[in-house]
């Protein structure tokens, strides 16, 4: 076996594992939207946003605690609550969510660009290297 037919050999490997990586992209953005999709047509189907849901509905305080605080005399306990409003409470989940959206995208981004990058690499080494 010579070292061109071994070099062939390995240029098709790495350009099957580009296309993989494209297709693996493009399939998690298709999930994403799908998903998308129903969190508008019907978020009961969606787990995250149900459980999104109960947090924004939720009763009492949104963070609770308690502090030692130097008081005239001596050290002295002081508790706190912190409510939210329910608006506040969407507010912040859709902006966390958003969050979470656009990190999941981009990390289906860069797979893509990455077996972009694994076959523009391949053909260029092939087609500079003759």
């Amino acid at each position: 076996m010579e070292q061109g037919d071994r070099l062939e050999g390995v240029k098709k490997i790495l350009i099957f594992m580009g296309s993989l990586l494209i297709l693996s992209g493009a399939g998690l953005l298709l999930y994403f939207c799908y998903t998308v999709y129903l969190v508008f047509e019907n978020p009961e189907a969606v787990p995250v946003v149900e459980y999104l849901m109960r947090l924004i509905h939720a009763e009492g305080p949104a963070l609770k605690g308690s502090t030692r605080v130097l008081a005239e005399h001596g050290v002295q306990e002081v508790s706190f609550e912190f409510y939210l409003s329910e608006e506040i409470r969407t507010v912040i989940s859709i902006g966390f969510a958003a969050l979470v959206f656009l990190v999941l995208s981009s990390i289906a981004n860069s797979v893509i660009r990455g077996g972009s990058s694994l076959i523009n690499g391949v053909l260029h080494k092939s087609n500079t290297s003759n």
